[in-house]
């Protein structure tokens, strides 16, 4: 909800709480992975998409579609 109401530094920062819950959810290492590009956070964001894409290999194509993996 943060990231959508343009706090994006705040979900980052809630994200990794999560992150501590759910470690292996692919899921939330995609949001973790936007939350970090969005706040400049680029070798983290490249790490987590990494992990995304082992857990789930169509991460690719919809990575390529959200502009917050675009620079």
């Amino acid at each position: 909800m943060q990231y959508l109401q343009g706090r994006p530094d705040e979900a980052y920062d809630n994200i990794h709480k999560a992150l501590r819950i759910t470690p292996n959810d692919h899921d939330t290492m995609y949001d973790a992975a936007r939350y970090a590009a969005k706040t400049g956070h680029e070798s983290e964001a490249l790490e987590m998409l990494d992990k995304c894409i082992d857990l789930q290999p169509q991460t690719t194509i919809a990575m390529f579609s959200e502009e917050d993996f675009v620079a």
